[in-house]
């Protein structure tokens, strides 16, 4: 649950900074967008990244049924 509070938090701050600068040129909306943007592809990467491993380790017909992960070295 941190990741995308975190994002939010952290995006929120952004455009507000952008809103009291008050800047006619567009140019810090921009880069808080794309903050922004880059943020979200993370987090999503962040929260996708377990499922995708899990997905990968059972294809390989590798056993986690022991009492960790690292029980395949034993």
């Amino acid at each position: 649950y941190l990741v995308p509070v975190l994002i939010i938090i952290l995006s929120i701050v952004d455009f507000a900074k952008v809103i009291l600068n008050l800047d006619d040129d567009g140019k810090d909306f921009k880069q808080a967008w794309t903050k922004f943007v880059k943020r979200l592809i993370v987090g999503a990467i962040i929260l996708i990244l377990p499922a995708l491993l899990s997905m990968f380790v059972s294809m390989s017909g590798i056993s986690t049924q022991g009492s960790s992960f690292f029980c395949i070295f034993e």
